[in-house]
């Protein structure tokens, strides 16, 4: 069944890519419009309302884009990375002239070359980064 779903929905889409590239400008702003009006709402959806509307999300994926949305606005912290690795690599600059998985090789080489007391320092300020997002959630939602 999710095959077929997956199917017809792929086949909808091209029909509505096709269709997209012969409609006049006039009518394309017409489209173009409403969707800024709508991202306008969504935003301010998420500008305004409370940030209990996380315990109503019955779905665990619903609640991660909700939260998603929130830390982009500001609203919630951050996330913090999950291991000193993870931290290593967000701090990496990429070759450009490089592909992504050539980059991450370079990083975990980089990375398996660093002492343990520098690993040991990415962990603790894994550790405090941690500390830090639980007290300010901790902070938000219990005042």
């Amino acid at each position: 069944l999710q095959a077929v779903v997956s199917t017809q929905s792929t086949g909808i889409m091209r029909i509505l890519g096709e269709t997209w590239k012969t409609l006049p400008a006039p009518k394309k702003a017409v489209y173009k419009q409403r969707a800024i009006v709508e991202a306008t709402k969504y935003d301010n959806f998420f500008k305004t309302t409370p940030l209990d509307v996380l315990f109503e999300a019955e779905d665990k994926k619903e609640k991660k884009l909700m939260m998603k949305k929130f830390e982009e606005l500001g609203r919630l912290p951050k996330k913090p990375p999950q291991s000193g690795y993870a931290l290593f690599i967000s701090r990496q600059k990429g070759n450009p002239r490089l592909s992504a998985p050539d980059n991450m090789k370079l990083f975990a080489e980089k990375y398996q070359q660093m002492s343990d007391f520098q690993k040991g320092r990415l962990n603790d300020d894994v550790r405090i980064m941690k500390e830090r997002y639980e007290k300010q959630m901790h902070q938000i939602f219990n005042p």
